[in-house]
């Protein structure tokens, strides 16, 4: 693919996941932001 080529984008699926504090977050609950960052950390449990 090159720089100039366009690519439709596909919604990600919802999931639910629990941030440091041990809170359920749902990827849901951002619908609407500009960006998500999602970082998945291996190793640290």
């Amino acid at each position: 693919m090159s720089d100039t080529e366009r690519v439709d984008p596909t919604p990600a699926p919802d999931f639910e996941l629990a941030d440091s504090e041990g809170q359920p977050v749902k990827l849901s609950g951002y619908k609407g932001s500009r960006h998500v960052v999602l970082i998945f950390n291996r190793g640290f449990v």
